[in-house]
């Protein structure tokens, strides 16, 4: 693997330091290019210094790294032309590394074609390539990780946090323990999403892309300590341009640093996800040409006082009304007031010493009344879906619950208010629902669930 500098008329020279135990440190100069670089690395613990590739020129960086525990496990950069400051050729513009712990770069400047190593099970022992006055090229040599005897971190428990989207294409799904970046291409549809993670050897992997080649490319690159916190768009129906599909028309990434998007086009229906309390450990969804559906897979990262994974996923909607919480161990039965929205909800359950309570109704008086009877003790409450928006009039200026669907181990109950704004869900598979939680004045303002995890 190795990006070639042979369009270069100044004479270089082809050099390989061959294959070591690992690598301690090197030494980077730099100007809007790599000037040169030289490796400092480890043979059965003696320190062997390389020969300098390229001249000395232009500004220092020295990293030496954490012997023994850190290593290298990939590089990636820029290549480019360059036509000035008395040079004629190709030349490496950027270099960034990446240990098992932390990166470091990038060194000289992000602009050309940008190429990578990425290495799944292993870590990088040596370097070759080529250099005159400047480091033109520059490949790696890869031991496996078998070698190093790397043992896997243990998987999470994962949730599944549903699917939105069409049912096209091909199913497929990418688990990982950090996300590092994602690259999607769009246009008037999301037409296709890949994604670079750090898997469960703490190696860096790039996905398989996961859709067509259509669209233009966005790249979103997280730094070591930015995540996901929220992904939300929109899918629709497409019946034009020889398409009959139900595809993602945008996503929009929120993390605890930044918002990137909106990539593609916000029309259709809208969907969010949100990782509060949770930590993200996977996508999946559909494709074929085009990203048609998407979801999530997470796992739990709080614990209750009694050392059971007791948890919240989440609360949908405005940030108006008092707060509430219900805790129970299974629910009966569920009266909903709704009409333009879901006016108050109110529960009848066996609290945790085994009582039968009715919950105070959280919400106003108005609307229809709905009522929904379990079958005890056969049917129990699985998730709810619906949808949230914002009201500007009937005298009302908030974000309150438009829409509820309750699941069950049995049947889904139909939908309760409007079906109308943004599209909200909780995870599905792996969880017991234990209580449910909100806010609420005049309206329902907001609603999420409390959970046990159900998994091994």
């Amino acid at each position: 693997m190795e990006d070639d500098g042979s369009q270069n008329p100044v004479a270089s020279i082809t050099w390989d330091d061959g294959v070591y135990s690992t690598i301690r440190g090197f030494v980077v100069y730099e100007r809007e290019w790599i000037c040169s670089i030289q490796i400092e690395y480890d043979e059965n613990g003696e320190s062997i210094w390389s020969p300098t590739h390229g001249e000395n020129e232009g500004s220092v960086s020295e990293v030496v790294l954490d012997y023994p525990d850190e290593y290298l496990i990939s590089i990636y950069g820029y290549y480019g032309s360059i036509h000035n400051w008395g040079i004629n050729g190709t030349v490496i513009r950027s270099l960034t590394f990446q240990t098992n712990i932390r990166s470091y770069g990038p060194f000289g400047i992000e602009d050309g074609n940008k190429f990578s190593f990425p290495i799944t099970g292993g870590k990088i022992v040596g370097f070759h390539g080529k250099s005159s006055r400047f480091l033109n090229a520059i490949g790696v040599h890869v031991e496996t990780i078998q070698k190093i005897g790397l043992q896997p971190e243990p998987q999470p428990k994962h949730l599944n946090m549903g699917i939105c989207g069409g049912k096209g294409g091909d199913p497929w799904e990418d688990t990982f323990q950090t996300i590092r970046r994602l690259v999607i291409y769009h246009g008037l549809w999301i037409d296709s999403i890949q994604m670079e993670y750090e898997d469960e050897y703490q190696m860096l992997v790039w996905s398989e892309k996961h859709g067509g080649d259509g669209g233009f490319r966005s790249e979103v690159v997280l730094d070591l300590d930015e995540h996901l916190v929220l992904v939300h768009g929109y899918y629709s129906d497409i019946h034009k341009w020889e398409i009959d599909a139900t595809v993602i028309r945008s996503l929009t990434l929120e993390t605890n640093k930044r918002t990137y998007g909106p990539f593609g086009i916000e029309d259709g229906t809208q969907f969010s996800f949100s990782f509060k309390g949770l930590k993200l450990v996977g996508i999946h969804g559909r494709s074929g040409w085009y990203l048609d559906a998407i979801g999530f897979y997470v796992h739990t990262t709080q614990i209750n006082e009694i050392g059971c994974e007791k948890f919240s996923l989440g609360e949908w909607g405005g940030e108006g009304g008092d707060p509430w919480n219900e805790s129970f161990r299974t629910m009966r039965q569920l009266v909903i007031n709704h009409g333009q929205w879901i006016d108050s909800i109110q529960m009848e359950y066996e609290d945790e010493n085994g009582e039968l309570v009715w919950s105070e109704k959280h919400g106003g008086n108005g609307g229809s009344q709905s009522e929904v009877v379990l079958d005890f003790p056969d049917e129990h409450l699985v998730t709810i879906h619906g949808y949230y928006d914002d009201i500007h009039n009937w005298g009302f200026d908030g974000t309150v619950i438009r829409s509820l669907t309750l699941e069950t181990n049995k049947r889904s109950y139909r939908p309760f208010g409007v079906e109308n704004g943004t599209k909200f869900s909780f995870p599905t598979v792996g969880v017991k629902v234990v209580g449910i939680h909100g806010r609420s004045g005049v309206y329902l303002d907001a609603i999420g669930l409390l959970a046990l995890s159900t998994q091994d």
